[in-house]
């Protein structure tokens, strides 16, 4: 049952006997038919709307914001975080400052 707000994407077309013409090559109506239903299976995948599930792995996520689009997730001790347009990330950043006895350092 899909839910509700969820895009179906279409099945594919399989083909029959009438599909098959000589030699065993698909006909230009199959192909068209197969070309219409994956075109139409990449733009309901592509179309951006909220997404349900049961379980999800995040493998090799990067573990700062450096190099991210907005919107993009990393991990940093072990949370999740997100990308925002009002955040500046650096993979590394080092500064040192002296003002008379008081040292900074930042890491």
């Amino acid at each position: 049952m899909a839910q509700q707000g969820a895009v179906p994407i279409p099945r594919l077309p399989r083909p029959d006997r009438g599909s098959i013409g000589r030699e065993g090559v698909v006909t230009p109506r199959y192909l068209e038919e197969l070309v219409s239903a994956l075109e139409q299976a990449l733009e309901a995948i592509a179309t951006q709307g909220p997404a349900r599930h049961t379980g999800l792995a995040l493998t090799n996520i990067q573990a700062n914001g450096a190099g991210l689009r907005i919107d993009d997730v990393f991990e940093e001790a072990g949370f999740l975080k997100i990308v925002r347009t009002s955040e500046g990330f650096a993979a590394s950043f080092v500064a040192t400052a002296s003002v008379g006895d008081v040292t900074v350092v930042t890491t």
